[in-house]
């Protein structure tokens, strides 16, 4: 069916994903039959390839090892030497395949077990194997016979210590693939755990949603606790969204890959777009925990009881939470034992890692006051912590504590205060992207690092040390912000202009028109740091973003042109 043009290219988009996971599901479950034939037709493949070797082995080694090893002459010396040569090769030859023979009987008992597809094809090859090595091995019985009479050695039991020795040889073949037979086994375990703590989940939130909320809802307000009164957005979040989610979609997304666990990370990333409702969800669940704790008394007892409910409304709305470090685990497990497709599933558990990471994050953020610009202009938060500063120049070197946020186009400073005790950040300023470098080694302490404007950081106008609580976090913070850097060179090496925004500069405006915005923009933020109080954390801007350079330096450091104006200063002030 034809898509329908829209003016609205969003709902284009959304036409266009709808119709590729409608055709992803159904290749995924055309894929996952084909696969089970694949499967079984690889392991007779190989169990025909391995009859076919022991055959071969004794028409060509063994079959030539008794015609060229005859005794009919009654010579003890004779009869001596060969059959020390006899040992030596049931030892370094038939040993080995009698393990193996005994190792295609146990594969082939399995696979007459679970394959009807090659049923007739494995009693041949067994039947064939195991007729021709028995020929064999009698025929090697009768020729040591023959040696040991000559020599009178009598009451030795038949056929050496090939059977003594045959588990032995028998269990290294089995090795070869035992570690593998594990780790499916292992998988198909994980995949079944997930699936059946995911129907489990879904019929949780199916009850949260249909007795506690509901009920509610459908209460008169003169019958709830007056501090709960229209308050369940609050309480619930959108944990009603997420039910119909799971229900809807990612359960059943999830079933296509029972027996494709090696796949499921897949689907995580295919609705990784989706888990940002986790976000929003663990953004609210402390403000969720003050209401129910402070206003709704035994209102929610009451109707646990009511509806015989196995647990209580705070345990039901941790479970939202739990969900996701559940499928952290999970996924970390099923990494464990692939040897296919870790790719993807560290891609699904990168997925769920991250959503607790943007909801601390998001949490941080929303105690970010003083701020002019609209946020989303900066692109989204990567990255945020508390950091002690340091300005050089500063005669008294005394650290300040700083939180600090790195978004896609700039790095933002913010002193924490309480107030009433809550607890804010209060915007200081910002440094652009475009407009620094970083170095990364600091002498006398491994977790500083500085950031700084100019060309080069022995020259520069502006220059700021920081100092991480660890080195990984200090590391991280290097390694993103060099990233950044790089892409907005790369991007004006390319495009011959600097990297801009859809909320910096209007969608269709030419690049005289960015330039404009952009330079408009740098000088409200430098009337806006001249008006900060002396407790401040100020930094004195080039011109415009379109003073990005091209060129990054090596180990050290890493950053923009510093433009056509090398006069810049920076301070941190008491």
């Amino acid at each position: 069916m034809p898509l329908v043009k829209s003016r609205y290219p969003r709902n284009n988009v959304q036409a266009i994903l709808e119709k590729v996971h409608k055709r992803e599901t159904i290749v995924l479950e055309y894929w996952a039959i084909r696969k089970k034939k694949h499967d079984k037709c690889l392991q007779f493949v190989q169990f025909e390839a391995s009859a076919k070797e022991v055959i071969e082995w004794i028409r060509e080694v063994g079959d030539v090892y008794l015609s060229t090893h005859t005794h009919d002459s009654g010579d003890e010396n004779e009869a001596d030497r060969l059959l020390k040569e006899h040992r030596e090769f049931v030892e370094s030859e038939m040993k080995e395949k009698a393990g193996k023979v005994a190792y295609l009987k146990e594969v082939a008992a399995h696979m007459l077990e679970h394959d009807n597809s090659h049923r007739d094809g494995i009693r041949q090859w067994l039947e064939a194997v195991d007729k021709r090595f028995r020929e064999f091995t009698d025929s090697i019985d009768t020729y040591k016979k023959q040696l040991e009479l000559t020599l009178g050695i009598q009451n030795v039991q038949p056929r050496d210590n090939i059977n003594s020795n045959c588990h032995k040889d028998k269990m290294q073949h089995r090795e070869i693939n035992e570690e593998k037979r594990k780790s499916a086994r292992k998988r198909e375990f994980i995949m079944a755990e997930l699936l059946q703590t995911e129907r489990a989940y879904v019929k949780d939130l199916e009850e949260c949603v249909n007795y506690y909320l509901k009920d509610m809802k459908n209460t008169p307000a003169d019958e709830l606790p007056a501090g709960i009164v229209g308050q369940h957005p609050v309480i619930f979040g959108n944990i009603e969204e997420i039910y119909q989610f799971h229900k809807c979609t990612f359960l059943q997304e999830l079933e296509k890959y029972e027996s494709l666990p090696e796949d499921v990370g897949h689907n995580f990333v295919t609705w990784a777009e989706k888990f940002s409702m986790y976000v929003t969800y663990c953004k609210n669940k402390t403000e969720s925990t003050k209401v129910l704790m402070a206003h709704a008394g035994s209102y929610f007892d009451k109707v646990q009881s009511k509806y015989e409910l196995n647990g209580s409304i705070q345990s039901y709305l941790i479970k939202p939470v739990q969900r996701i470090t559940k499928y952290q685990l999970l996924l970390k497990d099923l990494m464990a034992c692939c040897d296919e497709g870790k790719g993807e599933i560290k891609d699904g558990l990168d997925v769920m890692l991250s959503v607790p990471k943007k909801a601390n994050d998001a949490v941080h953020l929303s105690m970010l006051e003083g701020v002019q610009d609209d946020l989303l202009a900066w692109g989204e938060v990567l990255l945020q912590d508390r950091f002690t500063l340091w300005d050089p120049k500063h005669i008294i070197k005394k650290g300040r504590e700083r939180q600090i946020f790195l978004f896609e186009d700039c790095i933002v400073f913010a002193k924490e205060a309480t107030e009433g005790g809550k607890t804010k950040y209060t915007y200081k300023t910002r440094l652009l992207i475009a407009e620094i470098g970083v170095t990364e080694h600091i002498e006398g302490d491994q977790c500083k690092f500085a950031l700084w404007t100019g060309a080069v950081p022995t020259m520069s106008d502006t220059k700021i040390i920081l100092k991480a609580h660890s080195l990984d976090t200090k590391q991280t913070w290097v390694t993103k912000i060099r990233q950044l850097i790089n892409e907005r060179v790369l991007y004006k090496s390319k495009y011959n202009e600097p990297m801009t925004r859809p909320l910096f500069s209007k969608p269709g405006l030419r690049s005289s028109s960015r330039s404009h915005a952009s330079s408009d923009r740098n000088s409200r933020e430098l009337d806006s740091i001249s008006n900060t109080s002396l407790d401040e954390l100020s930094f004195e801007r080039r011109g415009s973003q379109n003073s990005i350079g091209t060129a990054v330096s090596s180990d050290s450091s890493s950053g923009g042109n510093a433009g056509n104006n090398p006069n810049r200063s920076s301070q941190i002030s008491n």
